[in-house]
């Protein structure tokens, strides 16, 4: 899968990224999320992203904090979206 970047750049989809990405804003907003809880979230998000062969950086942000925020990491969540992809 290919990552759509604000600028129009693409790169190839990273798992890591998206796990530290989660894992960043799970330290930034105090409650960080223990290794069964990130694997939860990040299953989720990649239930809903899919098979796709592209998607909009802004579009996996969208869905990574809903994700969060309907799994209760409501703090991560915020956190997570105030941060500029």
């Amino acid at each position: 899968m290919r990552i759509i970047k604000r600028s129009g750049q693409n790169e190839k989809f990273s798992l890591n990224k998206l796990r530290l990405s989660v894992t960043y804003a799970s330290d930034r907003s105090g409650k960080p999320l223990n290794k069964g809880d990130l694997d939860v979230v990040v299953s989720e998000i990649m239930q809903i992203i899919g098979n796709r062969d592209s998607i909009k950086s802004v579009h996996i942000k969208m869905i990574t904090a809903g994700v969060l925020y309907v799994l209760g990491f409501r703090e991560i969540s915020k956190q997570y979206s105030d941060f500029k992809v």
